[in-house]
């Protein structure tokens, strides 16, 4: 009688080991998904001071301070062309607190405007929950990887990814010496234009900005590698290279609504 009792513990003290442990790891959708939001948010474009010369116009609103997750939520939902604002004519890309060239040496300074975002939580991988904002109306849908989304609007593409860091490194020399060396063996017609480092609301962050070409056309695309208390978050923004230089206010307001959940 005693074996008979104690092996039904066991057998009920495995079990339900079992049962919270695959409990804590739900698995993701299945790529291809479409994801739903969780809200909407307001917040303002960046700023763009044109009175700089022409090669030293700088981004004046690009930090964490004109983000803020509780600022206004709406239920408006307009689509992704119809963010307003001051946008810069040039092929140079747009990054926090770095330079990006202007075609205008008036002295005028735009005014900020206010976009709606759709914000969505991801919490397919322990340890590295993170949110992020997409413009209203962009088709988002979960990607191939656990941790992973594609944000789609003609012709330009948002992929948002979770990538692990080896222990005997850290993100800035992972981004220099591992994935910088991957694309330029891996994609056709690769050319490195810039890196550096940027924040990324409080976190900090190295990105890479390159062209390249696929089957069809020639690319640009900004690839930035955020540092998290586990893995890194990377988002990478694609698009051809004419249409480029109309998205930097959309792109640096994606990277300012990044956040890690619960670091």
């Amino acid at each position: 009688m005693r074996l008979i009792i104690l092996s039904i513990g066991i057998v009920m003290i495995v079990g339900f080991s079992l049962y919270s442990f695959m409990g804590s790891n739900p698995s993701s959708p299945k790529a291809g998904t479409k994801i739903q939001p969780v809200k909407q948010i307001t917040l303002p474009s960046p700023i763009f001071d044109n009175s700089s010369p022409p090669d030293q116009k700088k981004l004046l609103i690009s930090n964490s301070s004109s983000i803020d997750h509780d600022i206004k939520q709406s239920t408006v939902k307009p689509s992704f062309f119809n963010i307003v604002s001051m946008i810069p004519t040039s092929n140079s890309s747009l990054t926090a607190y770095s330079n990006i060239s202007q075609t205008s040496q008036e002295p005028v300074k735009s005014r900020p405007t206010i976009s709606t975002f759709d914000v969505y939580e991801n919490r397919d991988t322990p340890e590295n929950y993170y949110s992020i904002g997409f413009p209203g109306g962009v088709y988002v849908v979960h990607g191939s990887k656990p941790g992973s989304y594609i944000a789609s609007t003609t012709p330009a593409t948002f992929l948002v990814d979770l990538q692990d860091i080896p222990d005997d490194t850290n993100v800035q020399l992972y981004t220099l010496t591992h994935a910088e060396p991957a694309l330029k063996s891996s994609l056709a017609g690769y050319k490195l234009i810039s890196t550096g480092y940027l924040k990324v609301g409080n976190n900090r962050a190295w990105d890479l900005i390159y062209t390249w070409k696929n089957s069809t056309q020639n690319l640009k695309t900004m690839k930035v590698f955020i540092e998290g208390k586990d893995q890194a978050g990377v988002i990478t923004f694609s698009s051809p290279i004419q249409d480029y230089p109309t998205n930097n206010s959309t792109v640096t307001s994606v990277l300012q609504s990044f956040r890690w959940l619960g670091q």
